[in-house]
């Protein structure tokens, strides 16, 4: 029994990876970012109103990496505005932010294929939105991705 339990001792220490406890390795396991596609990548109507097209409130600093909107279906006489929000207070509202204060994109879009950058790292909140303000509702495709503490 004894050599048995030298042998688990033996083997819970390799496992450990010097003085760390399997409970912190599991702990800082868990912290590391997981990147993944969001749920909230599909397609959306536009109708006039600002719609959210991207929102992610973390449990824990996380970080939008990124994403994409095809706009192919713009046409002449269109015009659609992003803008993008970050809440920085438990419970705070969002607060617009962008260098242009929104994204104008007017009439068919040569390349259509818009990516809005990633690496804006926050944890109560990231919301992106769009509004068609002029032209006939549109569908834009869009695909995003974030990166949260894994489970």
């Amino acid at each position: 029994m004894m050599v048995l339990y030298a042998l688990i001792k033996k083997l819970i220490l390799a496992i450990q990876g010097g003085a760390s406890t399997i409970e912190t390795i599991v702990t800082n396991q868990e912290t590391i970012l997981d990147a993944m596609r969001s749920a909230l990548s599909t397609t959306y109507t536009m109708t006039g109103s600002e719609i959210t097209l991207y929102e992610f409130v973390p449990t824990a600093s996380s970080e939008f990496l990124g994403g994409s909107i095809d706009m192919s279906t713009m046409q002449a006489g269109d015009t659609i505005v992003l803008k993008l929000y970050l809440k920085n207070v438990s419970g705070g509202a969002y607060t617009q932010f962008s260098e242009n204060a929104a994204y104008t994109y007017v009439d068919a879009q040569v390349p259509a294929m818009k990516i809005l950058s990633g690496g804006v790292f926050n944890r109560y909140g990231f919301k992106i939105t769009a509004t068609q303000t002029a032209g006939t509702n549109r569908a834009l495709v869009a695909e995003w991705f974030d990166a949260a503490p894994g489970i």
